[in-house]
Parts: structure tokens; C-alpha cells; sequence
């Protein structure tokens, strides 16, 4: 869905968490405060081909959201 999002036209930019989303989804591990420690997700890997348009942020803990430009499409 982020991949999604970050290739529409009208959308500025995407941010993340720098807690649990940005592990999980960025580096494909556990988070560093979890039970087992910040070791690789099974089956999951690194996203390695992002969009330079999803940028983790310290001020979003723990979601994400989207910041749209006035370049998308006029819905009525």
C-alpha cells in the first residue's frame, strides 16, 4: 500500500515511524525492543527498492501518513 501510495501522482510525500514500522517494514526485523531482539523477520526481507519518497521520520512513532500535493486529480 505505501508503494502505492508513494507512486501516485499526488502524493508529496510518505512518512513513517522510526520505531517498529521502520524495522519491520524497512529492514524486515523485529523490532530492537521486542522479545527476540532486532533479528531477521522469517521469509521477510530488507525493502531495499523504496521510494524516495517514504522518509522515516523521529515524530511519527509509531504510524504512517501521507502528505498529498495539489497536483492529483480534482475530486468533486
Amino acid at each position: 500500500m505505501l508503494e502505492i501510495e508513494a507512486d501516485s501522482r499526488s502524493t508529496r510525500a510518505v512518512y513513517i515511524g522510526q520505531s517498529f514500522i521502520e524495522d519491520v517494514l524497512v529492514h524486515g526485523k523485529f523490532p530492537s525492543n521486542s522479545v527476540t531482539g532486532s533479528i531477521a523477520i522469517p521469509l521477510v526481507s530488507a525493502w531495499t527498492e523504496k521510494s524516495a519518497k517514504i522518509s522515516s521520520q523521529p515524530y511519527h512513532m509509531n504510524h504512517w501518513h501521507i502528505s498529498l500535493s495539489n497536483y492529483g486529480p480534482v475530486i468533486n
